[in-house]
């Protein structure tokens, strides 16, 4: 009886040793199908522009006051903007990031001029920004009013443009009060010019009208050379 207790015991513990495999089978792969339902499939932004193949994916964070409305860009060697990122009612609310998916001009890097607009329709410029080789730009606004941009670059640097703005701000301000000073003087000398023509006018047309009358408005007094007697030649007497 002891010896057929012992066969029973030793049957039990060898099933419990060829189903321990199966059970931890089942776990492993209910961990596995667990993860791969968790895995995000979609964008953590909504997106902007069209994507391709060739089109950059950028993040742009909107930390201005105001919605953009616009974004342009523009290439160094362009003279104009290209077709804007943000169509059809689009906008960038103010504290949101979204996926923006723009072309670049060549296959090279290039410096880019980013032209916003905002929903009050003010505009600013963003001067000098490589977007091929941005991951992220956070659109600013200085307590002074300079929007300008924040962002990090492939290799993880991070970089500001408020000085750059700054810079660019005050000598389009300078250039502006220059223009209106220089305008303010040629209206001043353009003002002095007709002053004086009007003062000349006014001189010559009161000397050509003034003459001497006798009293009770008759002809003019004779003047002394016409009261002098003609003397001729012939009437001179010379005296030896």
């Amino acid at each position: 009886m002891k010896i057929v207790l012992q066969r029973v015991l030793l049957l039990l513990c060898v099933a419990a040793l060829c189903l321990l495999p199966l059970g931890l089978g089942a776990c492993a792969t209910s961990i596995a199908d667990e993860l791969v339902e968790e895995a995000p499939v979609e964008l953590a932004h909504r997106s902007l522009g069209s994507a391709s193949n060739t089109a950059i994916m950028l993040e742009v964070s909107n930390a201005t006051v105001k919605n953009i409305v616009g974004f342009e860009v523009l290439c160094a060697n362009d003279e104009d903007y290209g077709s804007a990122l943000i169509t059809n009612g689009s906008r960038i609310v103010t504290g949101e990031t979204v996926v923006l998916f723009f072309e670049p001009v060549g296959l090279e890097p290039e410096l880019y001029d980013v032209a916003l607009t905002f929903n009050d329709s003010s505009r600013a410029v963003l001067h000098g920004i490589c977007l091929e080789e941005l991951v992220f730009l956070k659109i600013c606004t200085s307590n002074s009013g300079t929007t300008h941009a924040e962002y990090k670059d492939v290799k993880g640097i991070r970089w500001n443009t408020l000085d750059r703005e700054n810079a660019i701000r005050q000598i389009a301000e300078a250039a502006e009060a220059a223009l209106l000073a220089q305008a303010e003087a040629e209206a001043l000398a353009e003002a002095e010019a007709e002053a004086e023509a009007a003062a000349a006018a006014a001189a010559q047309s009161y000397s050509g009208g003034y003459s001497y009358n006798t009293g009770g408005g008759g002809a003019a007094a004779p003047s002394a050379a016409s009261q002098a007697p003609d003397v001729c030649v012939d009437d001179l007497v010379f005296t030896f």
